[in-house]
């Protein structure tokens, strides 16, 4: 009898006492039908192993494919990789913590981001128009206007005007020039504005209680 060993390679079985026992036609016949199960389980052995030798060969064949589109499309598919390297200096830009600290409005905020990415790392400053500004952050001319007047008056930034000179060689005037100041100077002007206001209501309260006390004495001294 043929049937399929441990290395799938088809040999002769040897029968048992009791099986030689049996009538020649019943033994050839149980031996037919142990040869045909061997023939089937060789064969469900070999399928296996195909099966898988495609899959292999398909899995190669799969990702050469991939990879020469990647290739031939700039690496567009290279992988879907949502969050890419890149350099945190030239593709991102830092805000200070304390700039949420200072009491500033969402425009103000807003814009004073916005200077913030445009400005040189080395000389800390730029020169965006209105016009530039306002279309980025979704703006107006007059409204960049104000939150620029009011970065400046809480010491944040710092304007100073520039001149360009036509092709004609005319001179007219440019855009404004930004510098950056550093955030701690703003940070204490901040704190400094907060304890005036706190020392003016302090004398304020204290010439509201002056003045009720000299009107009581007077309405003690009239009556």
């Amino acid at each position: 009898m043929l049937w399929a060993g441990k290395d799938s390679v088809p040999r002769k079985r040897i029968l048992t006492t009791e099986e030689k026992t049996l009538p020649g036609k019943h033994r050839q016949d149980l031996c037919i039908g142990q040869s045909e199960r061997a023939k089937g389980e060789i064969f469900f052995v070999v399928e296996k192993l195909r099966s898988e030798y495609l899959q292999k060969i398909c899995g190669a064949e799969t990702k050469k494919s991939r990879r020469r589109e990647n290739q031939n499309s700039g690496g567009m598919y290279l992988k879907q990789n949502y969050w890419p390297k890149r350099d945190p200096v030239k593709n991102y830009f830092l805000l200070p913590n304390e700039i949420f600290s200072l009491g500033l409005c969402p425009g103000e905020i807003t814009v004073y981001g916005y200077l913030v990415r445009c400005e040189d790392r080395r000389t800390y400053q730029c020169w965006p128009s209105y016009k530039t500004i306002g279309k980025a952050v979704g703006m107006s001319e007059n409204t960049v206007r104000k939150y620029v007047g009011m970065l400046e008056e809480k010491g944040l930034v710092l304007t100073e005007p520039t001149t360009v000179f036509t092709r004609d060689g005319m001179k007219r005037n440019g855009t404004l020039l930004y510098t950056i100041l550093p955030i701690q100077q703003a940070v204490d002007a901040f704190y400094q504005r907060q304890f005036c206001q706190v020392e003016e209501a302090a004398q304020r309260r204290r010439m509201a209680e002056a003045m009720d006390k000299l009107n009581q004495r007077k309405e003690i001294v009239n009556g």
